[in-house]
């Protein structure tokens, strides 16, 4: 029973927080001048066992709300992607 229900849940994206809802994924190049910084996050969906059952589209998805609950958590609205190399 204990397996069903860790297979069960390791398929689904994490949800996203009530407040996290108006919070924005903006592109890189947008202008931040009226923006506050408040520091960096990361969005991280599955584990090392977890993701291996989870379908990409749920671990992008749930990568993203993790990141803007995060986002929301610091008091937030806003978040830049940064481009990785």
């Amino acid at each position: 029973m204990f397996l069903l229900i860790f297979f069960l849940s390791a398929c689904s994206a994490i949800p996203l927080d009530d407040e996290a809802r108006t919070v924005r994924i903006l592109p890189h190049d947008y202008s931040f001048k009226d923006c506050k910084y408040l520091g960096e996050a990361f969005g991280l969906q599955g584990t090392i066992v977890s993701y291996w059952f989870t379908p990409n589209p749920d671990l992008t998805a749930g990568a993203l709300n993790n990141l803007k609950n995060k986002a929301a958590k610091m008091g937030g609205n806003s978040i830049e992607l940064e481009e990785g190399d």
